[in-house]
């Protein structure tokens, strides 16, 4: 069985993708599967959380293991190898791997994206395909840039299985939502049901009220980006709820309880993603089989 890519990608900054992109992979590597994060935020936020050490990310630029090389190597039609450019982390408490980028990404990108070739919007799939990251992973997570720079989402688009669209519930989140979903499509070249089968969106950072109140606003929240955009747009029927513990996760500042509570609040929507995508756990198999 070959890997699925899941990409993760949000029409504002600050959704939570790159806490999600980790927590997931922690969760799906947990679970024992081989996962693989792709960093395509220039930023490096991901290779940090998972490498909590500024000198190896330096180190491993100076050495040439990062993105900008691959996708440089895969323009010019040489050959690449994953183990030159996969490093090792740690996603919270386990083993990950994880291509990182590097300072020279955005200019790699953009001279990719403006350039003469054709089919642009395939060159994170082939760079993905160039490296063998399927026949060698069960998951693949690309965690990148919001859609302030359509580009990078673009990309993500076409080199995923499936896209999570992560967004905060406040009216500001579900407008820019809906307006990058109403580009998106034409943007990418593709039809409107092709894409929004493609994504699903997944509300984070839920404040802790009533249920009864949280229902209410989510319904609400729906009705609108439904109404403006398609009503065959899905939404994760879970949520993840606004714990501190995500903030202080991987970092120097988290603490002996915090672990337990991002499991707790992430795993309801774990099990849904996985049957998403078609992959459920072996927990899931068994409940379905009773």
């Amino acid at each position: 069985m070959t890997g699925v890519v899941i990409g993760v990608f949000s029409a504002p900054g600050g959704t939570g993708k790159t806490t999600i992109s980790l927590v997931l992979g922690w969760l799906l590597r947990r679970a024992g599967n081989k996962v693989l994060l792709v960093d395509l935020d220039p930023s490096i936020s991901l290779s940090y959380l998972v490498l909590r050490d500024e000198s190896k990310l330096f180190e491993y630029e100076n050495r040439g293991r990062c993105l900008s090389r691959v996708f440089e190597r895969v323009r010019k039609g040489r050959s690449v190898e994953l183990e030159d450019y996969v490093v090792s982390g740690k996603a919270i408490d386990v083993e990950v791997d994880i291509l990182i980028p590097d300072s020279e990404l955005t200019s790699i990108i953009d001279s990719l994206w403006y350039g003469p070739e054709a089919r642009k919007e395939y060159k994170l799939r082939r760079v993905l395909e160039a490296l063998g990251v399927r026949e060698a992973y069960d998951f693949i997570i690309i965690d990148t840039i919001p859609f302030f720079d359509r580009k990078y989402a673009i990309l993500t688009l076409y080199g995923s299985d499936k896209c999570i669209i992560p967004l905060r519930p406040t009216i500001i989140d579900v407008f820019r939502t809906c307006k990058m979903l109403s580009e998106l499509p034409a943007l990418a070249g593709k039809p409107k049901k092709e894409v929004f089968d493609q994504v699903r969106l997944l509300f984070n950072m839920v404040r802790r009220n009533t249920a009864q109140y949280w229902a209410l606003m989510r319904g609400r929240y729906q009705e609108i980006i439904r109404g403006v955009i398609s009503p065959h747009i899905s939404f994760f029927k879970k949520h993840i709820p606004l714990r501190i513990a995500f903030s202080r996760v991987s970092t120097e500042e988290e603490r002996a309880e915090d672990v337990r509570d991002v499991e707790e609040a992430t795993l309801p929507v774990l099990s849904e993603f996985q049957q998403w995508i078609g992959r459920p756990s072996e927990a899931d198999k068994a409940e379905a089989m009773e």
